[in-house]
């Protein structure tokens, strides 16, 4: 971890919920992120994901295809979508401060604005101004206006690329808290032999991992293993949305959120189970 600046803390769904049960909510792991932050000496900002809250929802009414005439009650579902998410908001905040952390949601929807599925319009101020004065911003994924498509949904990965790329305040350190260790070669719930990747090199639309002393693209070390690898419904498409961070100097890990104290003693310096992503010039050689 990289010394003073920003931490933003992406707590995926598949962390805190059982994305097969409706509204399911893990308050012991929410608890944990609680307690790891306690005694943390550095400004935090806290990304959430839908977990089996929003997603559901989003699914069943097509919110992130867009407007559709063929979809009875579509605009309602975006209504609903939004107020699950506002639900889940309202209770992993509740934790945080019963465990005196000055945690404060703020609205996605009222920060972010899409055109085509991509961010146009990014009011980050109320953040800047929220960390100046010593809180604990918390945003989350959410369903947003598009003026392309009417509406669609903004993913907790694509707020921390912006975070990363729109605050004021410098961010220094990303981590991503999953059900898994980060990113592994053969699905880790289903073969206790996968190996975890370390390291993930991004240049330019490249993503790739050393295998056998090589670097290799993700796909391919990926095919030669187990396909199923991506067990959390997500993991390769947030790699591929840290490619759009325009600093490359930013320390970004992905752990395993369910672990007892491993944020803490990431936060401490220690050497945990992880996958770093290293972020590169496109044009690099591949080595």
């Amino acid at each position: 971890m990289k010394e003073g600046g920003v931490l933003v803390v992406k707590i995926g769904g598949s962390c805190f919920s059982d994305k097969k049960v409706p509204k399911s909510l893990f308050i012991d792991v929410i608890d944990g992120v609680c307690e790891q932050l306690q005694s943390i000496g550095m400004p935090v900002v806290i990304v959430h994901g839908g977990g089996s809250y929003g997603h559901p929802i989003a699914k069943k009414y097509a919110i992130h295809d867009g407007h559709r005439d063929d979809i009875p009650d579509q605009t309602m579902g975006f209504c609903l979508t939004h107020d699950a998410m506002v639900e889940l908001n309202h209770v992993i905040v509740g934790r945080f401060l019963e465990h005196g952390l000055p945690a404060y949601p703020v609205q996605t929807s009222a920060v972010f604005v899409h055109r085509n599925g991509v961010v146009i319009n990014s009011n980050l101020a109320p953040v800047d101004a929220l960390l100046d004065q010593g809180f604990m911003p918390v945003l989350f994924g959410d369903s947003v206006i598009d003026e392309s498509r009417g509406f669609g949904i903004i993913s907790g990965d694509s707020i921390v690329v912006e975070l990363a790329n729109g605050l004021d305040h410098e961010v220094n350190n990303i981590v991503y808290l999953m059900d898994v260790d980060g990113l592994h070669d053969k699905n880790p719930k289903l073969d206790e032999t996968a190996t975890l990747f370390t390291e993930v090199f991004l240049k330019g639309e490249r993503m790739l991992v050393q295998q056998d002393e090589t670097l290799v693209s993700i796909e391919d070390a990926i095919d030669q293993a187990d396909g199923s690898i991506d067990v959390t419904g997500g993991i390769l498409k947030k790699i591929r949305a840290l490619r759009y961070i325009k600093r490359h100097d930013i320390t970004i890990a992905l752990i395993n959120g369910r672990a007892a104290s491993r944020l803490a003693a990431l936060i401490a310096g220690d050497d945990v189970p992880r996958t770093r992503i290293v972020i590169q010039d496109g044009d690099d050689a591949d080595g």
